[in-house]
This record gives structure tokens, C-alpha cells and sequence, in this order.
């Protein structure tokens, strides 16, 4: 199999997990390759070089893969899942960022995850990925591990100035 067919459906695959299932084991990943009959050598060469190119990392205390904002970013920007996933994905950042300016702005300086979903009008599995990749980027951060976030201050300036226009 061609690598960058190879890597495409591989990061397709990772990218459904981390954006509605949950993040997949390692073990789920190779059950996934024996699945659609990949060499188990040329699978696990293509797992190493997106590692090596910091599309994707294992996280150990999990003991799941998750891909690194660079390869969410890549994943979308080629393709590599259908557009109206890509398009439903970030609808769901815009929204939850529209929920944590919202409240922020009228209330405490963070919130909590299920705050932060029921003022999104999301269900909660949509949520944790796309939050993830905000924190990532800069828009917004973690207050004591996963209990609350908080906005950057840049991007809720820029957010409320926009609010005010529409």
C-alpha cells in the first residue's frame, strides 16, 4: 500500500476515535490494521513516521493514541476525512468557543467541562477532542487538570468585539 494512502486512513481512523468514540488503544489500532488487511510491518513503519512528524502521540497514562494538533490541522487541511466532518467539527470549536466567551464574560473567570458542553447545546463525546485541540492552539487553557478552563485573554477580546458587531 501506497504510504500516503496508507497514512490517510490511518489518521482517518485516529481522527473518528479522538472526535466521537474516545481516543483508540494501541491494541484497537492493530485489531483496526488486521481489519483492513494492512501489513503489519508497513502499518507499524507509517505509525513510527507520524510520530516522527508529530501527527500523532501515544499517551502512556491512557495508554491511548491521540493525534497532536498539527495532525488534526493535516488531517482536515488533506482530506483525509470527509469534509462534512471536518465542517461539523469546526462548528463545534466555534460553538464552544462562543460558550466559554459567553459565559466567561457574564460570569467567573473559568468553567467547568459540563458547564462548558450544556452551554454548547453539545453532547459531551463531540466535546472532549475538540476542546483538547483549543487548549492545544492557545484559545483557551486548563485550570487545575481538566477541572475548568479559562479563555486566552487575545482570543476573548477578538471574540467579544465580534459579538458586539453581529
Amino acid at each position: 500500500m501506497e504510504n500516503l494512502k496508507l497514512e490517510g486512513e490511518i489518521l482517518h481512523y485516529i481522527y473518528c476515535k479522538n472526535f466521537g468514540e474516545g481516543d483508540p488503544t494501541l491494541n484497537a489500532l492493530d485489531k483496526w490494521a488486521v481489519q483492513q488487511n494492512i501489513d503489519k510491518i508497513s502499518f507499524w513503519e507509517q505509525y513510527e513516521l507520524l510520530i516522527k512528524k508529530e501527527y500523532v502521540r501515544f499517551l502512556q497514562d491512557e495508554g491511548s493514541v491521540r493525534l497532536t494538533p498539527k495532525g488534526v490541522l493535516h488531517t482536515e487541511k488533506n482530506g483525509y476525512v470527509a469534509s462534512s466532518l471536518v465542517s461539523k467539527n469546526r462548528q463545534i470549536r466555534k460553538r464552544l468557543l462562543a460558550a466559554l466567551v459567553k459565559h466567561l464574560g457574564s460570569r467567573s473567570a473559568t468553567i467547568s467541562m459540563d458547564e462548558l458542553i450544556s452551554g454548547s447545546n453539545l453532547e459531551g463525546h463531540y466535546c472532549c477532542g475538540n476542546v483538547d485541540l483549543l487548549v492545544a492552539l492557545g484559545y483557551a487553557r486548563w485550570i487545575m487538570p481538566r477541572v475548568s478552563l479559562s479563555i486566552n485573554a487575545k482570543v476573548f477580546s477578538k471574540e467579544a468585539s465580534l459579538a458586539k458587531t453581529r
